[in-house]
């Protein structure tokens, strides 16, 4: 099974203008099968590509991380070799050989350029016949003002870079936040405006929205950037009051080199409309 990603994008100074992506793709396997991703972009020194997975309600997990100094990490869940990236200047292909129940989500590919993280389309790995299925984890709320509190605990280290991603259904993640102890921070609204706003002390990297509206919806990721990988939280859905029927908290615990770090991403109860879509 071969699916294709298109990543097409032209730069200025930091900035990425993507184009010509399509939709989320499919790919139908069966067990002990083999599946082979396609991506196609420019692959430039220096910049870092990889591979990341994401199973909904789990933390998005970094497959393949091919470094700026051309070095190749993997990460697998049974420590085998199944996951072979090919990479060549136009491409960044990934082959996954003997598919079991724990390769299954949707894989994106993607670069880290400067101050930005971009991801493409995604194809989702899914046994045949099943691929119709979906569950989502969410936070139902009830509120009257217009803001909303991310929260996201874990070891600051000053080597490190932090970022905040998007990702609303249908449409590609986005980089909502870029922060360094070295180059500052970058924040990206779609309306450019300043109502994204970030707290960072020794151990949290916080979101703030203000001035909610529908384009916020979505479901947001801190995470941090390292050399040979990137970590993620479980993810934060921000939705309408009422459109969900369940309330779910969950946090991850992720083993590092230094002290682990727990990601807690928590929505706080008085952080959004209860009637208007729009402040």
């Amino acid at each position: 099974i071969k699916l294709t990603t298109y990543l097409l994008f032209f730069q200025i100074h930091v900035k990425i203008i993507q184009q010509n992506v399509s939709s989320l793709q499919i790919s139908e396997s069966k067990l002990g099968a083999s599946v082979d991703l396609e991506c196609y972009m420019p692959t430039f020194f220096p910049d870092t590509y990889i591979w990341i997975k994401h199973t909904p309600g789990d933390a998005p997990k970094t497959i393949v991380f091919w470094s700026n100094n051309g070095n190749v990490s993997y990460t697998t869940n049974d420590g085998s070799t199944r996951y072979q990236v090919m990479k060549s200047s136009s491409s960044l292909n990934l082959s996954i050989t003997h598919i079991n129940t724990s390769d299954l989500g949707t894989y994106y590919c993607g670069m880290v350029r400067g101050k930005v993280m971009m991801l493409g389309n995604g194809t989702e790995i899914c046994l045949t016949g099943e691929c119709f299925l979906r569950f989502h984890i969410v936070h139902k709320f009830n509120a009257s003002d217009c803001s909303v509190n991310l929260e996201c605990h874990m070891k600051v280290f000053s080597q490190y870079s932090y970022i905040w991603i998007k990702h609303s259904q249908g449409e590609l993640p986005e980089t909502i936040v870029f922060w360094s102890h070295n180059e500052g921070r970058t924040h990206k609204a779609n309306d450019g405006s300043t109502r994204y706003q970030v707290m960072t002390s020794l151990s949290s990297f916080n979101l703030s929205i203000t001035h909610l509206d529908t384009s916020d919806l979505g479901t947001y990721y801190c995470g941090v950037v390292k050399p040979d990988d990137i970590l993620f939280g479980n993810g934060t859905e921000v939705c309408l009051t009422g459109e969900h029927s369940e309330a779910l908290y969950r946090h991850i615990t992720v083993s590092m080199t230094e002290p682990p770090v727990t990601f807690f991403d928590t929505l706080l109860l008085n952080n959004l409309w209860s009637e208007s879509p729009h402040c």
